[in-house]
């Protein structure tokens, strides 16, 4: 579904990747995890272009979208939902919902809320609440309800359960199995790296922004792993 090939990308003149491949399936769950300033939110940044790219492509369903805008992206059908839960406070449930779905016609978005709204039951008992008064955990879940309003097929999220407690960082987990069991690709970035590769089908290990190791579920177990965690090279 999705290939990265040898991509070098960043912020203005700072290169933050150098020479990144990854791939992705369909209907695979890809977990990127390692320390912090390694690059895995670059990567997700450099498919929605939100950095700059300086060589190497991206391909989706075989096509070349390196150089399409972000807003072409979602509609190529790519939603991306960023570290910080940034969800529109000041608006109601409903109205975040519906502003996920700007580029869509009314009926088709109705069609989506009501989706949504089974996906996430208590979305709907809370549609006409501000979302400033949601909790932590519940503000993640609208946040990627809010993307799942553009019908992905794949879906980026950066750092999804950062600052939720293990009772909502549980669930959102399992949120996120649900929504890769109905079809949609996933590729998560973790700081907590056990839980996202006991749910990912395949994980890449990012050092000082390449591919340090790549593998499944017995990848944890990987003695290198510790030295790219903590030093020691």
């Amino acid at each position: 579904m999705l290939k990265i090939n040898n991509l070098h990308a960043g912020y203005d003149k700072i290169e933050i990747l150098k020479g990144v491949n990854i791939d992705v399936k369909n209907n695979e769950i890809i977990a990127l995890i390692g320390p912090n300033g390694a690059g895995k939110s670059t990567i997700l940044k450099s498919i929605f272009n939100l950095c700059n790219i300086y060589s190497g492509e991206i391909i989706f369903k075989d096509k070349n979208i390196t150089k399409l805008q972000t807003y072409e992206l979602i509609h190529e059908g790519i939603s991306y939902v960023p570290q910080g839960r940034q969800i529109f406070r000041e608006l109601t449930v409903k109205e975040n919902l519906e502003m996920g779905a700007f580029i869509l016609d009314k009926n088709v978005m109705k069609r989506n809320i009501k989706d949504v709204y089974q996906k996430f039951p208590f979305l709907k008992e809370k549609r006409n609440e501000y979302a400033i008064n949601l909790s932590g955990g519940q503000q993640q879940l609208l946040a990627i309800g809010r993307a799942l309003m553009q019908n992905p097929q794949l879906l980026l999220l950066d750092e999804p359960s950062l600052g939720l407690s293990p009772k909502s960082m549980k669930e959102m987990f399992n949120k996120i199995k649900e929504i890769n069991k109905e079809g949609v690709s996933i590729i998560i970035v973790e700081q907590n790296a056990k839980q996202s590769v006991e749910i990912a089908d395949r994980t890449y290990i990012l050092e000082d922004g390449k591919i340090a190791l790549n593998g499944g579920k017995e990848i944890l177990k990987n003695k290198k792993l510790k030295d790219i965690y903590f030093g020691g090279r």
